[in-house]
């Protein structure tokens, strides 16, 4: 049996106007990936390695990001995260709501 999702294009709306508002999200985690890197950069380069913990804590801050944009980014039409929090990748990617089959992009539409 073959299951097909529903294109609505309100739940579609309302899933890029979600996106939208959390886009702060993905700024702190380029900020926090960037300081990762920097620090890991001062780490080989000027041999201080006191970084090493605040490395420990940027991936840290990292991870948690993640975890609260999946519990944020939920599905317009069911309230449910379209990716679970044990999946790899971002919300953001996900082009229809594993729990309803709604579509949250428009078919063959990239993000």
């Amino acid at each position: 049996m073959t299951q097909r999702a529903i294109h609505d294009e309100e739940v579609i709306g309302k899933w890029k106007s979600l996106l939208a508002r959390n886009r702060d999200l993905v700024k702190i985690q380029i900020a926090l990936f960037a300081a990762m890197v920097a620090c890991g950069v001062a780490i080989f380069v000027w041999h201080i390695f006191l970084l090493v913990w605040p490395i420990f804590f940027l991936a840290f801050c990292l991870i948690l990001t993640q975890f609260v944009e999946k519990a944020v980014l939920v599905c317009p039409h069911c309230g449910s995260p379209p990716v679970s929090t044990a999946e790899r990748g971002s919300p953001r990617e996900a082009e229809f709501c594993r729990h309803c089959y709604y579509w949250l992009k428009s078919p063959g539409e990239r993000a």
